[in-house]
């Protein structure tokens, strides 16, 4: 995919995330033309997982956002978080990716000391859903795992089928994004294809 001007990408990461998640992910969007950006105002194209899609700045210009695992299931927090975590477990043991559960295991711990007041903020607001908000100038795609109970999708569906947003199912659990990253980027490509128009540059 050419462009006069590459587009740029930004990550929003949840509970326990960061960058260290996303290396072979960013590794493949570079090598597909697209240039990272650490801002989330200004990047043509946002990646947001888990807690990370309530962080996006109602001032984006983004025109592409990915909604990955959004953690729309609050009843019992904490029970919904170890049967995420008992599922990516098995999926990437079923997988025969012990490295890569091992990678995100020592993630999740570094993250948890690294970035303590961003955690904390998460965990506070784990019962209280913020008002989802429908970046009307974007195109906006929420991807389900299957095998993901976060998003809640069962009870959930009724109110975001009000949004002109894409719904796209995928397998696995809720890390299937750093264990299969090359899904989401030929997400990205056939997304970024049709909305390249109005994506700013």
């Amino acid at each position: 995919m050419k462009h006069a001007t590459p587009l740029t990408y930004s990550f929003s990461y949840g509970f326990l995330g960061g960058r260290g998640n996303s290396r072979h992910f960013r590794k493949m969007l570079t090598k597909a033309g697209y240039i990272e950006s650490k801002n989330l105002n200004s990047a043509n194209i946002i990646i947001a997982h888990s807690a990370g899609c309530f962080m996006i700045p109602e001032s984006t210009s983004a025109g592409l956002i990915l909604f990955i695992g959004m953690p729309l299931s609050q009843n019992n927090p904490w029970q919904t978080f170890k049967i995420a975590g008992k599922e990516n477990y098995k999926e990437f043991i079923r997988n025969k990716h012990i490295l890569k559960v091992i990678n995100i295991g020592f993630y999740a711990a570094f993250y948890g000391i690294t970035q303590p007041k961003r955690n904390i903020k998460i965990m506070r607001d784990a019962k209280n859903i913020p008002q989802i908000k429908k970046y009307s100038d974007a195109t906006v795609v929420f991807i389900v795992n299957k095998k993901d109970p976060w998003p809640d999708i069962k009870n959930s569906i009724s109110k975001l089928h009000r949004y002109n947003w894409s719904f796209v199912s995928m397998p696995g659990s809720h890390d299937n994004i750093w264990e299969y990253p090359s899904s989401y980027v030929a997400i990205i490509k056939h997304f970024a294809r049709s909305v390249n128009s109005s994506l700013k540059h």
